[in-house]
C-alpha cells in the first residue's frame, strides 16, 4: 500500500468514516478497509495512527454530542425548528413506529436523534414523501457526524446537486458512499430502494 502524498478531506472523512463505524478496530484494520474504499489512494500506517489518535483524543477531551441524543418537544428550547418542521417529524416518526413498518424495517431502529430532526427541518420543504424523508435526513445526519470526527467541512454540494434532480436512488447511493457500514441504514435504504422507490419509479419528492 503506497503513501499518499497529500491527505486530502475526502481521505479524512473516509477515515472518520471508517472509525465511526469500527471504534475498536487497530490502526492497520482501518489502513485496510480505506485502503479498500479509495481503490488503492489510502495514506501510510503512520499517517493512519496520527489521525486515529486525534480523533479519539478529541472523544476523551469533547462532551458527549448533544445531537445524538433522542429529539423530542423538550429540545426546542435549544435547537428550535419551524411548526411545519416538527409536523414532519411527527409524521416520520409516525412511519418508522407504526406495526407495518415494524414488520420489514431492520431490527434495532432508534427513535430520531436531535441531528437526524435538524435535517428533517432543513429538507422538509423539499422532499415531500415521509420514508424519502427519513432516509435521506438520516444519511445527511450521518455524513455531517463523519465531517465533524474528521473536522473537515460538511461540503453536500455534491449530493444536493442529485438531490435537485429528483434520482432518490442515485442520491441513496452516493450518499452511501461516505455512510460506510451503518447496518440500520444499509438495511433500510435497501428495503426502500427495492419495495417503495424502484417500483414506482419515484423521484424525490
Amino acid at each position: 500500500m503506497a503513501k499518499g502524498p497529500f491527505i486530502n478531506d475526502g481521505i479524512k472523512r473516509l477515515i472518520a468514516e471508517v472509525y465511526r463505524n469500527h471504534p475498536d478496530w487497530r490502526a492497520k484494520e482501518v489502513l485496510a478497509e480505506v485502503y479498500r474504499l479509495s481503490n488503492g489512494r489510502a495514506p501510510g500506517l503512520s499517517a493512519i495512527q496520527k489521525i486515529l489518535k486525534e480523533m479519539r483524543d478529541r472523544q476523551a477531551q469533547a462532551p458527549f454530542d448533544k445531537k445524538l441524543h433522542t429529539w423530542h418537544l423538550g429540545t426546542l428550547d435549544e435547537f428550535p425548528m419551524s411548526a411545519e418542521a416538527i409536523r414532519r417529524i411527527f409524521e416520520v416518526q409516525r412511519l418508522i413506529r407504526s406495526p407495518e413498518q415494524r414488520e420489514v424495517l431492520p431490527k434495532g431502529i432508534m427513535p430520531l436523534t436531535i441531528r437526524q430532526a435538524l435535517w428533517i427541518a432543513r429538507l422538509h420543504a423539499v422532499v415531500k414523501k415521509a420514508s424519502n424523508l427519513w432516509l435521506i435526513s438520516w444519511a445527511y445526519s450521518l455524513y455531517e457526524e463523519t465531517c465533524e470526527l474528521a473536522e473537515t467541512e460538511c461540503d453536500t454540494y455534491e449530493f444536493d446537486t442529485i438531490l435537485l434532480d429528483g434520482d432518490l436512488v442515485r442520491l441513496l447511493r452516493a450518499l452511501d458512499h461516505w455512510i460506510g457500514t451503518d447496518e440500520r441504514f444499509k438495511a433500510s435504504m435497501e428495503h426502500y430502494i427495492h419495495h417503495a422507490t424502484v417500483g414506482d419509479n419515484e423521484e424525490v419528492q
